[in-house]
């Protein structure tokens, strides 16, 4: 939109540069490059991805007893006491060495349901499926922007405390959980087989949030077009003037029997300068609109 406006304005200056040179003052004088300005700003996303993963012995008793957990709801973790155990001992353990606390969020929990189900759907327990598809997919799907970003996998550990003391021990995993990088946490966990065997798999995903990147915006010297389109509307009025006279001389030369070649070719003249004025008071009126609707969005 910008490209546009700016090129209409440089038409118009080179219009006007002409005709300035007749009576006209230098309205435009710096418009273009003064009336508006791209102020842009980009993120530039760096990523972070860590993987690491652990998996028990089967339980039997206490493979059963996952059913208790039943299909996590995201948005109500903090009713689910595997998960919301999880969390809590995590940020414990981040508080303890220093770190700030995760925030829950729900695109990671998503993410991560996803990931759970698609592993005992597909029967394999690894951070990349049998097809290629790599833990970060599962992020991107769920349309998280980050720039940090880890996944922890544990396989038949059937309480938060098991769990998390299972993850604490393991370098990879600690390092995820206590990675200072990372700012949120989803978690989700998803009951089934596994090459025939049971499996209760638990996923967590770390990640940062990408900085949102600014809107373009375009500042618009508002003012400025003002005073133009003031100055352009006298010299209208002045044009037509011009034109009144023309054609009351116009008229004396012809009562004369004089010869009016001379005066035509001079209303003709004024009649295009009109046409011109016109043309620009109309260019100045659409970007002082356009200029409104992109404060209205900013």
């Amino acid at each position: 939109m910008k490209v546009l406006l700016k090129t209409i304005l440089y038409i118009s200056l080179f219009a006007v540069a002409f005709l300035t040179a007749f009576y006209l003052p230098p309205y435009f004088d710096k418009f273009v490059n003064e009336s508006l300005e791209k102020i842009e700003t980009r993120g530039q996303a760096r990523i972070e991805t860590s993987k690491a993963k652990i998996s028990a012995p089967v339980q039997e008793s206490e493979f059963e007893k996952t059913a208790q957990y039943g299909k996590l709801n995201c948005q109500n973790y903090e009713n689910n006491t595997l998960v919301s155990g999880i969390f809590e001992r995590i940020n414990t353990d981040r508080e303890l060495n220093n770190k700030k606390a995760l925030s829950w969020s729900n695109l990671l929990c998503q993410s991560a349901n996803l990931k759970a189900e698609n592993m005992i759907e597909n029967s394999y327990f690894e951070h990349v499926s049998p097809s290629g598809v790599t833990p970060w997919y599962w992020i991107d799907r769920v349309e998280y922007k980050y720039t940090f970003s880890g996944e922890n996998l544990a396989l038949n550990y059937y309480t938060s405390e098991s769990a998390h003391i299972a993850l604490m021990n393991s370098p990879g995993h600690k390092a995820n959980i206590l990675n200072e990088n990372f700012t949120q946490i989803g978690l989700a966990y998803f009951r089934g087989k596994i090459n025939n065997q049971d499996a209760f798999v638990i996923v967590q995903h770390f990640a940062s949030p990408a900085p949102e990147v600014p809107p373009v915006k375009y500042v618009c010297e508002t003012k400025k077009a003002e005073k133009n389109l003031k100055d352009l509307e006298r010299d209208k009025k002045k044009i037509d003037n011009y034109l009144k006279d023309a054609e009351d001389i116009k008229d004396q030369i012809k009562a004369a029997g004089g010869d009016t070649d001379e005066v035509n070719d001079y209303i003709d003249d004024m009649e295009d300068k009109k046409k011109r004025v016109k043309k620009y008071i109309r260019e100045i009126e659409d970007y002082l609109d356009e200029c409104k609707k992109l404060n209205a969005s900013n």
